[in-house]
């Protein structure tokens, strides 16, 4: 699974998150939205850096310019990356601790190793938890933080336009032309 955009990995995190934690609400971070009743998570995806040899995957495409009289194609090219994603997860209320704690042994666990293999996903690492616990509303408030490092493709499409032909004049300093090409690639 190569995704092109960040948006495209949130249901996917969220669910891995879910299962690997035990908790059940979980949210994208950054919403500003109430919190739930009940125990809950939040999640960021942050992608942190590109690694490796990319993979280009090349094809041809209708022309985007204005067509010359003999057939022509632009090509598309894919760039496909591994690229190392940092999810910023927080557990907030009861049992955060604990949830923490889940999160640091999830890759060896059966049904979290496969749910990553089904989707694309290689587990780097879990960063130590970090105990954010502090009083909220004048009532102590749980809160245990992680940083789950994966490894997932991404891909990138661009449009090639190809040049249907040039032109080039060789001239020396007097501006005499010293040699004239013109060519098309029709029938190429």
């Amino acid at each position: 699974m190569a995704v092109e955009t960040v948006d495209e990995l949130y249901l996917v995190i969220a669910n891995l998150v879910r299962d690997a934690s035990g908790y059940t609400v979980g949210r994208l971070a950054d919403q500003g939205r109430s919190p739930p009743d009940e125990p809950y998570f939040t999640y960021k995806p942050i992608p942190v850096r590109a690694y490796g040899q990319p993979r280009r995957v090349r094809e041809d495409i209708p022309a985007a310019e204005p067509i010359p009289t003999f057939p022509w194609t632009d090509m598309q090219e894919t760039l496909i990356t591994s690229m190392e994603v940092m999810v910023s997860i927080n557990f907030f209320d009861s049992g955060a601790q604990n949830a923490a704690l889940r999160m640091q042994q999830a890759q060896f666990r059966q049904p979290i190793s496969d749910y990553c293999f089904l989707n694309g996903i290689a587990w780097r690492y879990v960063s130590e938890s970090r105990n954010l616990t502090g009083v909220e509303m004048a009532d102590m408030q749980e809160r245990y933080q992680v940083d789950l490092h994966l490894w997932i493709e991404t891909q990138v499409t661009d449009i090639i336009l190809r040049a249907a032909g040039f032109s080039l004049t060789i001239e020396d300093e007097d501006g005499n032309i010293l040699n004239r090409l013109e060519t098309t690639t029709a029938g190429a």
